[in-house]
């Protein structure tokens, strides 16, 4: 329960996943949303990502800063 707030390095490269449950995801990164309520979404950081970031919550909200 809380929320969380990620930021990203200009220089990195990976693929980000999200998800949550009862919250929202608000991220200056591109995201492909899914699930009616947009609580999921990937998207790419970076040329050619090689690591996952994986940011998932329960309750509160995900926040994605660039």
């Amino acid at each position: 329960s809380g929320n969380i707030r990620v930021e990203l390095g200009e220089k990195a490269a990976y693929q980000v996943k999200a998800s949550v449950i009862s919250g929202d995801i608000n991220s200056d990164v591109p995201l492909a949303y899914t699930g009616n309520d947009r609580n999921s979404g990937s998207g790419d950081v970076g040329s050619t990502p090689s690591d996952i970031l994986s940011i998932k919550a329960t309750s509160g909200n995900i926040r994605i800063a660039a």
